[in-house]
């Protein structure tokens, strides 16, 4: 069987954690192979954000179009994007037929915020009508909609397109964790985990990188998103201090049933 190929928009963390490495670890140890493409640069640690660079459009765009004429993705991961410019470009490149898993990261794992109405807007315009699965965190989720009811926002994003939604808990401050997964009629499941004590950097590209590789091998939706959870789950409890401050997430491969 020849392997699966994601198609991976989203910026650069120097320190590995987040970003581009983040899906490039997951897919590759979910048994695909990413196709990276660079959104923006960072200047970021595991302790804090200072500063994020969006790469020259013309770039983005160059380097899509002649990577899919030699490679086609079966699905496409979409994380952090910091222009509009950009989300006009990544639109362009869009089919019809494969699954599309953004990670809508509106601010950094230490709290600096990483967009703006502009951007916002374009990316419900243009991004959510195709999308097949968005994983907001509750934060985010409040923040794209302007609803504080997850049930609410989750109906939002689904108006705007998205065909399911999956609104993760790990931002809250219970001892528990709980992802609700939304789609056309409402809420289908709510999934329940423990909360780990240390905090983690890129633990959401984990998750929606896992679920786009998934998606890409050719499991349904909900099956894809219950096994993303619990590979990122077990990523994070065997995380790993590689700087002073939030933990790696360890991404490798797992004896998953596919």
């Amino acid at each position: 069987m020849s392997i699966k190929t994601v198609l991976s928009f989203a910026g650069l963390d120097p320190s590995g954690g987040a970003g581009i490495q983040a899906d490039i670890e997951t897919v590759a140890a979910l048994g695909g192979h990413a196709l990276p493409i660079i959104t923006c640069n960072t200047i970021q640690n595991t302790q804090s954000f200072l500063e994020s660079h969006t790469i020259k459009p013309n770039w983005i765009d160059r380097q899509t179009e002649h990577l899919l004429k030699d490679i086609t993705p079966d699905s496409i991961k979409i994380g952090l994007l910091t222009s509009s410019t950009t989300v006009d470009i990544i639109k362009k490149y869009i089919p019809e037929n494969i699954p599309v898993v953004i990670d809508p990261v509106l601010r950094s794992g230490s709290g600096s915020d990483l967009s703006n109405e502009e951007l916002i807007q374009s990316v419900k315009k243009n991004l959510l009508p195709r999308t097949t699965i968005i994983t907001p965190n509750n934060f985010e989720a409040r923040t794209l909609t302007g609803y504080e009811s997850l049930d609410q926002a989750a109906a939002k994003l689904i108006d705007y397109g998205c065909r399911f939604v999956l609104i993760t808990g790990a931002d809250e401050a219970e001892n528990n964790v709980e992802n609700h997964l939304y789609g056309q009629q409402g809420l289908i499941e709510v999934y329940h985990y423990k909360k780990l004590s240390a905090t983690y950097h890129g633990s959401g590209c984990t998750l929606s990188a896992a679920i786009a590789i998934l998606l890409a091998q050719g499991l349904e939706v909900e099956t894809a998103i219950r096994k993303a959870q619990d590979f990122t789950w077990k990523a994070l409890l065997e995380g790993r201090h590689i700087g002073k401050g939030q933990k790696h997430p360890a991404r490798k491969a797992q004896p998953l049933t596919l």
